[in-house]
């Protein structure tokens, strides 16, 4: 893999966006797993950890796994929905949203949900819109969500899609239950 390297010698990013690539579960657990062994501020709360045989359930289900060339962050598709996007803290790899978003619209994902936090700003910037807010709920949030930075303000989720030319998107919509904001993205596919 070429690294962009700037004059200072401080590692950028990955040079090309195709370099995500499609893996196995087996290989999507490592990295994630590293990931969180190596999470000392706890900021990957936001991003859920299973076991392995976790991750083959879902492959076999139909999701596809895909991880940059040095499998320091990574993401998953589900049916047009782009979830599981961590970086390993240890990485200076920039721009890994915008990456993994563009290469996962490219393979037909339209819509997210993530709480809403310092990355809204940078999922804006990336061309997605947030349509429906739902309040926070620690019962559904992930374990340790307390001493999370973003998570212990209590965030709302926000649903988001993919900006689409000519289309108006009206205010964000509250909603009650997840399935509300599931009803919402679908207007948007």
């Amino acid at each position: 893999m070429y690294l962009r390297v700037s004059l200072t010698g401080n590692v950028k990013h990955p040079a090309k966006k195709s370099e995500m690539n499609f893996v196995t579960p087996a290989e999507y657990h490592k990295a994630i797993a590293k990931a969180f062994a190596e999470d000392v501020d706890n900021v990957l709360t936001t991003v859920d950890l299973y076991d392995i045989t976790h991750y083959k359930s879902e492959f076999n289900r139909g999701v596809r796994f895909v991880l940059d060339a040095t499998a320091t962050f990574g993401a998953y598709l589900d049916n047009g929905y782009m979830g599981g996007l961590f970086k390993n803290p240890t990485s200076p790899a920039k721009g890994v949203a915008k990456i993994a978003q563009d290469f996962r619209t490219k393979n037909g994902g339209c819509w997210f949900d993530a709480y809403d936090g310092y990355l809204s700003d940078i999922y804006r910037k990336n061309g997605f819109v947030a349509v429906a807010s739902l309040a926070f709920n620690a019962e559904y949030a992930p374990k340790g969500w307390e001493n999370n930075p973003t998570l212990a303000t209590s965030p709302n989720v926000l649903f988001w899609v993919k900006a689409k030319r000519g289309v108006s998107y009206p205010e964000i919509t509250s909603i009650s239950d997840y399935a509300e904001g599931e009803a919402i993205v679908n207007l948007y596919k």
